[in-house]
């Protein structure tokens, strides 16, 4: 139930805290007064569109929150808050909210935590449900209608399975058809997958490759100049090519000298090993130098042989990488793609499979969602038959017509009259009609075509009525739908919309005192001066205030009026408490 709603800074309302109780909550007040603002903020409560214009003058910031209790097991709602990253606290309580700066942008949050408004929307529609005058024209649209009858007949389990079926064929089909429609595109890309491939494989890369190959090319460009410059290095160290005095010549002498100097004086003799070290690397050195003289070449043939490779590998970079080692990840990543694309035969073969498969499942279980709607259709034509009676319209006459469409290409199922192709949606095969005669002998036409306010209003209520025992959404909320309706049938709409109590919560906004009658929980709306500006005040009412509001409401004033009102209330509150006592 909506245990707490608290508006701040919307419309013409500055700060309101209303706390409604179990039962049938009724909020009364002068036309203009603020009733529906407050339904208003409801609604925005709920998801509705809302901008800057909903913010009270002067404000920054509109603000709707409301404290849910939950009591009864709802294991859609638990699963779709599961998926929102949400829970009721300890207590069972669940709060939403909605923010509306001047500017316009709007913030939802449950429990404190800001989600997408859709997520609300989820949310907060499997909380509340909200009729009136606009919500009753809904009730002339087919889907909404088709929803009533599902309900009715507890089938939302059996529409669900369609559903998935049903987005599952579809995803199906679509990458089928995406499949199909690419094929020449898809067998241009392997073409040149393969080729690409080909032409890497054929170079023959190897990690690290191209690095050796700069270097063996810059050796074998400068090959005569190295040689000239290792030769010179070799005279320079050594004494092999010319008895000059060479570097090893004059090291060696000045070893010997050390070899004297540490006979003399002992204390040089680290002089004497420093310089064996010297000498020992400079020997080393000469033969490293000579080594790599003897190496080198001069070979025009291998430097050709080197630069073509160089050339194979810089333009393999050109296309596929700035390294080997890009080009060699290309290459796999391209023989990926290209196994992928060549298994496409098989992708195709399977999803034709699976889109057989599909379509048999969806022909089945549609099918048997049809029937059951069919079935159930008599059921909800009486239970609201018995409904429209008792809110004083016996001779209206209502059926519900499910019908089928035959398309070209639509889903085979298997009928009564033999296989047909028929128009499939997420809710199924069918279409659904709500229709009604107002009067005896008069033929039934789309409730559409001539359904008056007044008619529209009771028969959502006797719908609501008949669906009482399924319907799982704990919040009913009705705006003005008795406008059409007179003062004898008010009563009886104000006995329909408390008998809803005992699967319910209702609130409702009214005009009628024989509605307001009924409440257990009575509001008074009304407007307060606040300096210069004009505000809306929501008021519980006593039982003695009860009365003067319902005298009010009649026009009338005085003893007479009061007396009127007592005995309205007296009634009202026998009638309850003998459908309490049956209930029992």
């Amino acid at each position: 139930m909506l245990e707490r709603l608290e508006i701040k800074d919307f419309a013409l309302i500055d700060e309101v805290q209303v706390e409604f109780g179990a039962g049938f909550n009724v909020l009364t007040g002068e036309t203009g007064a603020g009733k529906s603002i407050v339904i208003d903020a409801i609604g925005a409560l709920l998801g509705n569109r809302v901008g800057a214009a909903e913010v009270r003058s002067g404000a920054r910031t509109a603000r709707i929150e409301g404290t849910f209790t939950l009591s009864a097991s709802h294991p859609e709602l638990e699963e779709t808050l599961q998926e929102a990253g949400v829970s009721p606290d300890d207590g069972g309580r669940l709060m939403l909210s909605r923010e509306i700066a001047a500017s316009g942008r709007t913030t939802a949050r449950i429990q404190g935590r800001a989600l997408p408004v859709g997520v609300l929307q989820q949310v907060a529609g499997l909380l509340v449900d909200i009729h009136g005058q606009g919500e009753n024209l809904s009730l002339l649209r087919s889907k909404v209608q088709l929803d009533f009858l599902d309900r009715f007949a507890a089938l939302s389990e059996l529409r669900r399975q369609v559903t998935h079926c049903y987005r599952a064929l579809q995803s199906v089909q679509s990458e089928l058809q995406h499949l199909q429609r690419n094929e020449r595109e898809l067998a241009q890309r392997a073409d040149l997958l393969a080729f690409q491939i080909q032409e890497i494989a054929e170079a023959g890369l190897s990690a690290g490759e191209e690095e050796g190959l700069r270097t063996e090319f810059r050796r074998l460009r400068h090959g005569a100049e190295l040689v000239d410059i290792t030769g010179r290095i070799l005279d320079a160290l050594s004494d092999a090519a010319e008895p000059a005095r060479p570097a090893s010549a004059w090291l060696g002498e000045a070893v010997n000298d050390l070899q004297v100097l540490t006979e003399l004086d002992p204390e040089t003799a680290h002089y004497l090993q420093t310089g064996q070290d010297i000498a020992a690397q400079l020997e080393e050195l000469t033969a490293d130098v000579r080594r790599y003289a003897n190496a080198l070449e001069q070979d025009p043939g291998r430097m050709l042989e080197v630069e073509g490779r160089l050339d194979i590998i810089d333009n393999l970079k050109r296309k596929y990488g700035d390294t080997v080692a890009e080009i060699l990840k290309y290459v796999d990543a391209a023989a990926e793609e290209l196994s992928r694309l060549q298994s496409g035969e098989d992708r195709a073969d399977d999803l034709a499979n699976e889109e057989r498969r599909l379509s048999s499942e969806l022909s089945a279980i549609a099918a048997e969602l049809s029937e059951r709607r069919k079935a159930a259709v008599k059921e909800l034509a009486a239970a609201v038959h018995e409904e429209l009676t008792l809110l004083g319209m016996p001779t209206m006459q209502f059926h519900a017509a499910v019908t089928q469409e035959e398309v070209p290409h639509g889903l085979r199922v298997e009928t009564e009259e033999g296989p047909r192709a028929l128009q499939c949606g997420p809710t199924g095969i069918d279409t659904v009609a709500f229709l009604i005669s107002p009067n005896r002998g008069e033929p039934l036409k789309p409730l559409a075509a001539i359904a008056s306010g007044g008619e529209a209003s009771r028969l959502l209520l006797a719908l609501k009525s008949a669906m009482a025992h399924v319907d799982e959404t704990p919040v009913l909320v009705f705006d003005e739908i008795e406008i059409g309706v007179g003062g004898r049938s008010g009563a009886v709409l104000g006995e329909k919309m408390w008998s809803l109590v005992q699967n319910h919560q209702v609130i409702c906004v009214t005009h009628l005192p024989q509605v307001a009658a009924y409440a257990d929980h009575h509001y008074f709306v009304h407007k307060a001066t606040n300096g210069s500006r004009t505000l809306t005040r929501v008021e519980t009412l006593s039982v003695e205030q009860q009365v003067d509001e319902l005298a009010a409401m009649s026009g009338s004033s005085g003893a007479t009026a009061e007396r009127s009102m007592r005995e309205l209330l007296a009634r009202a509150q026998q009638w309850k408490v003998q459908q309490e006592g049956a209930l029992v």
